[in-house]
């Protein structure tokens, strides 16, 4: 089992929060595309669970 550091853990962490960040924005990005009608709802609601699978 590997030591983690402080340096270590930071890392990972920032490394977490910037994929959550990108998530929330592409999440943002298809809620805006179904309140401007540009993309069904059913439509939204596939891609909403992708994106949440991939992460």
């Amino acid at each position: 089992m590997a030591i983690q550091t402080n340096d270590t853990i930071s890392n990972s962490s920032s490394s977490l929060f910037i994929i959550i960040l990108e998530h929330q924005q592409r999440l943002s990005e298809l809620t805006q595309k179904v309140i401007s009608d540009s993309m069904a709802k059913l439509e939204w609601a596939d891609r909403i669970q992708e994106a949440t699978n991939a992460m």
